[in-house]
């Protein structure tokens, strides 16, 4: 973050319910409340608001994935819509290929086919 700052760009830490309090819609409210602050105290911190990024690793690969979406995020809690995601290692599918580990706490050990898909 400091290497970020040095070069003129602003970041935060935007910390998310995780492990049995990950199932949706609860990070992407975490995300919605993160941002929805930021953008509410843009002058105080110094920080334009238009053409933001979002960044995430693993699990938060996910988040971030899926809060640019219309449906799951940026635009679902009125947001703009962030003009970067960059996902590292995401948890993208919930198929066959998925750590089982991730996809039952992302979706609970009950998913249904539907929210599998």
């Amino acid at each position: 973050m400091e290497e970020l700052h040095k070069r003129g760009y602003a970041g935060f830490i935007l910390y998310y319910r995780i492990g049995e309090e990950a199932r949706y819609p609860n990070p992407q409210d975490d995300v919605a409340r993160a941002l929805r602050d930021i953008i509410d105290h843009a002058e105080e911190y110094g920080v334009e608001t238009e053409g933001y990024s979002l960044w995430g690793s693993s699990a938060g690969g996910h988040l971030v994935g899926s809060f640019g979406t219309e449906n799951m995020g940026y635009k679902k809690y009125g947001l703009p819509k962030p003009a970067t995601i960059v996902q590292v290692y995401p948890v993208v599918t919930m198929g066959e290929y998925t750590h089982p580990g991730s996809r039952d706490n992302l979706l609970g050990l009950n998913a249904t086919q539907e929210m599998i898909d």
